[in-house]
């Protein structure tokens, strides 16, 4: 049986651009802010073959992570082939959560966010599968209505990014009271973790940001950096390298979020047949 392999992609080799961050590996509710961690998330928008891939192939080379499985997505069918899946997933080291779309199905019809969370997670739940986190899923329709799917939540009004409703693409009328995190058993939202660094291959790129509050006065920013640090003190860099090292030579302790796509680093042989 052939190993488990990453694919090169974006110019960056997988398992090399993990391990060399300088901090513990951790999963998102396994760690304490005064820690110097990095966590990995998986947002599964296309077929939970390229996720089983990627498990596979992290597995062999030491790594773990959390798997956020789309509910609306079509390969999320409810069957026992689905599941046994995920529990493979679950055995393999990583953990499972939600990547809910429950804003977009209220949105479009109606569907109290609470009942569009319900039936996915009682489904892992009841077979076994512990799920207690979720990630918000980048909506087109949240987008045009002006709200955020992570906005859902009472925690929100609390978090760091509560900011972005003070701007015009997000100040759209929720139209529901907001629920506890608690209401549905999660612990927590990993999009409204607060984080030292952040990298992210959203749009198919690899990019990154870090956290320099107070400016630097000794460095020189560009256009683009210097604005994100006037507005919420984050700079963004696109090369990833350099938000690695930050992380490892500047900060003391803190989270670096570190968002993954199975799809764009498994070997295309391991694309579902269609």
């Amino acid at each position: 049986m052939r190993r488990p392999a990453f694919k090169k992609n974006l110019d960056y080799d997988y398992e090399k651009l993990l391990k060399s961050i300088e901090g513990r590996m951790a999963f998102f509710d396994d760690y304490h802010a005064d820690e110097k961690v990095f966590c990995i998330r998986h947002d599964e928008d296309w077929s939970i073959e390229y996720s089983l891939e990627l498990a596979r192939a992290e597995k062999e080379y030491g790594l773990t992570s959390t798997y956020f499985l789309n509910n609306t997505c079509s390969y999320f069918d409810y069957s026992q082939d689905f599941f046994d899946k995920c529990r493979e997933i679950v055995d393999l080291g990583h953990r499972i959560g939600l990547h809910y779309n429950a804003l977009e199905s209220y949105l479009t019809d109606g569907t109290p966010v609470a009942e569009s969370l319900r039936r996915p997670l009682d489904f892992l739940r009841g077979l076994g599968i512990p799920v207690n986190l979720g990630s918000a899923h980048g909506s087109r329709v949240c987008r045009e209505n002006k709200v955020i799917n992570f906005e859902i939540w009472k925690e929100f009004e609390t978090s760091d990014l509560a900011i972005m409703k003070r701007s015009p693409l997000f100040d759209g009328d929720l139209g529901f009271e907001r629920i506890p995190l608690s209401s549905v058993g999660f612990d927590c939202d990993v999009s409204l973790l607060p984080h030292q660094s952040y990298i992210s291959d959203s749009s198919k790129r690899l990019w990154g940001l870090v956290r320099v509050d107070p400016v630097d006065p000794g460095r020189v920013y560009d256009l683009i950096e210097y604005a994100e640090l006037m507005r919420g003190g984050t700079a963004i860099k696109s090369n990833v390298n350099e938000v690695i090292e930050h992380f490892n030579k500047r900060v003391t302790s803190g989270l670096m979020h570190i968002l993954i796509h199975p799809r764009w680093w498994v070997e295309e042989a391991s694309k579902p047949k269609k």
